[in-house]
């Protein structure tokens, strides 16, 4: 009897040593584990407490476009569109972008890397990470960078199930916005890019409420499924994609784990200032690149 139960603890022993290989090693070992930790909503620095309650969960990995659309210009919106005239680009100009933020691993890491290199760049945040970490996004605003709006929750379902639930998601994090900075962004990306779920009713009431959306023309790949990108490979995406445009907006992510991301962001402006490009923040004034008009 004895000898039975001992062989039943061992097997439960085993199973057990099985699914955790299974399902915490091996996808760690894939690059999965982000992945997994994301569709569980677990995506909070490993040294803060979690109190998930009321929160709405980011969606798990948004597979970004490969094939970028052809920009196209936004046409000129309702009277409450106070954008002047376009300034014509003198040289090459590179807008740093950072979306699904802020974090507290890797935000303040890129917040550094820019303090060093004298270099504005622009956040697209989102609501639900400006209420977990407030303070990190009035240093993004001390540091003078633009703020942009990315939605409340990133949940891509919801985002785009109607017109209104895109506004809602806006709203939100506009107020998310507001009530920690004082500021209510007019620049806005869409989660995953507005190519192809950004209809054109929803893209005529993101004009009529004043919001220009931007998406980008050079992308590292941070945001790619699988095993993470090296950054020696991240910073080589983006010097190819900039190659040759005279202006580059390129997408990139400081949310919790793209560590490679602020690994790969020295080369990135180093290779860029070697291609003769300047830095700006994206603006109200910013010519926006767009996959649906």
């Amino acid at each position: 009897m004895k000898g039975e139960k001992s062989r039943t603890i061992l097997a439960i022993i085993i199973l057990c040593g099985f699914l955790i290989n299974a399902f915490v090693i091996a996808p760690a070992a894939k690059g999965w584990s982000e992945e997994i930790r994301y569709m569980f909503g677990l995506e909070t620095a490993p040294d803060q407490s979690l109190d998930l309650t009321g929160l709405p969960l980011l969606q798990p990995y948004v597979e970004e476009p490969t094939d970028i659309p052809a920009p196209a210009t936004l046409p000129s919106g309702p009277a409450t569109d106070n954008r002047q005239e376009p300034k014509p680009i003198s040289q090459p100009t590179a807008y740093l972008t950072f979306d699904d933020g802020p974090s507290a691993t890797i935000t303040p890491l890129v917040l550094d890397i820019l303090r060093e290199h004298q270099i504005k760049a622009t956040f697209f945040v989102l609501g639900c990470q400006v209420d977990r970490y407030p303070e990190i996004l009035q240093q993004i605003v001390a540091d003078g960078h633009a703020i942009g709006n990315h939605t409340y929750s990133h949940g891509i379902r919801s985002v785009y199930s109607s017109p209104s639930s895109l506004l809602a998601e806006i709203t939100a994090c506009e107020e998310s916005i507001y009530s920690t900075v004082n500021i209510r962004p007019r620049i806005f990306r869409c989660p995953g890019g507005s190519a192809p779920r950004l209809t054109q009713e929803m893209a005529e009431l993101l004009r009529s409420h004043g919001y220009i959306h931007h998406d980008w023309n050079v992308s590292t790949g941070d945001a790619m499924r699988g095993s993470p990108l090296p950054p020696d490979r991240l910073a080589a995406l983006a010097l190819r994609g900039a190659q040759n445009k005279n202006s580059a907006i390129i997408l990139m992510h400081d949310s919790h784990y793209k560590k490679n991301t602020a690994a790969a962001l020295p080369e990135i402006i180093k290779g860029l200032q070697e291609k003769g490009f300047v830095f700006a923040a994206i603006d109200e004034n910013t010519v926006p690149v767009q996959f649906v008009k």
